[in-house]
């Protein structure tokens, strides 16, 4: 129970299916680039929502890159185009990327 001036963690838990498609993606990504860095991932809280905005037209590798860097389940916003396709549109929704 929740009592005055307490937060509660309003970070869900990532499913099964979501971390076992993240640990697939991050394989791919190693064999394919030979290092992503996540720069400045200090200024994130540990737990609770963030926003991240990436500053130039979004791909759909983009979002591959930011589901494979963090350990929390992030959810990301994407034009719609970008999740069309069988195997976009697999990874889109069980990865819970919003349209």
């Amino acid at each position: 129970m929740e009592t005055a001036g307490q937060e509660s963690d309003i970070q869900p838990r990532a499913t099964a299916g979501y971390k076992i498609l993240r640990a697939l993606i991050r394989a791919w990504f190693g064999v394919v680039f030979s290092k992503i860095r996540l720069l400045r991932a200090e200024l994130l809280p540990d737990s609770g929502p963030a926003i991240l905005l990436i500053s130039h037209p979004a791909n759909f590798r983009d979002a591959l890159i930011l589901v494979a860097a963090f350990d929390r389940q992030v959810h990301c916003l994407l034009i719609r185009d970008l999740m069309r396709g069988a195997w976009r549109g697999f990874l889109a929704r069980n990865l819970g990327m919003i349209p």
